[in-house]
């Protein structure tokens, strides 16, 4: 693997993580960020609302470690939207801190890859799914669809705007 081309930011996933790998989780993705499809050596860009707005259940059999340790997961697509048909997927979190989980601490930005093929670790940049048929795009993984509203809901009360002080 050829090294990143500028210092990185930790992006890792906790400890914690080991025991779900596995279990089923939940992979939504995000509609509006950039996606494509590679098939045979051609790239097109993906606008698909059905695959955009997708809910496909994952199952992790190991971690990625690129940026620090386990950065990232990959293992089976257990189910997609119809009609897609996807073997296998990789995914990395692209949201700073070292202690994202898929309950308490959901990474809010993942790089995800989609299709059939395997890990490769030669890639010019960060490892990726090397196949005839893959998409690439950005979702956001999580046990559930309660833990991804729990997750929201955290990450607005912390975005809100601290309220005035007291005027005296």
């Amino acid at each position: 693997m050829k090294p990143p081309p500028a210092p990185l930011t930790p992006s890792g996933l906790s400890k914690r993580c080991s025991e779900f790998i596995g279990r089923p989780l939940l992979l939504r993705c995000e509609f509006g960020w950039g996606w494509s499809h590679h098939l045979g050596g051609h790239s097109t860009p993906v606008d698909d609302e059905i695959l955009l707005a997708g809910r496909i259940q994952i199952l992790p059999e190991g971690f990625v470690e690129f940026t620090t340790p386990r950065s990232g997961i990959f293992g089976t697509v257990v189910s997609a939207p119809q009609p897609y048909c996807f073997e296998r997927f990789v995914a990395f979190t692209m949201t700073d801190g070292c202690e994202h989980d898929f309950a308490d601490q959901i990474a809010p930005a993942w790089r995800v890859m989609l299709g059939d093929g395997t890990l490769d670790y030669n890639s010019e940049w960060f490892p990726i799914l090397r196949g005839k048929d893959v998409y690439f795009g950005y979702g956001s993984i999580g046990l559930d669809e309660h833990t991804f509203a729990l997750a929201e809901a955290k990450w607005r009360q912390s975005s809100e705007p601290a309220p005035a002080g007291n005027p005296r």
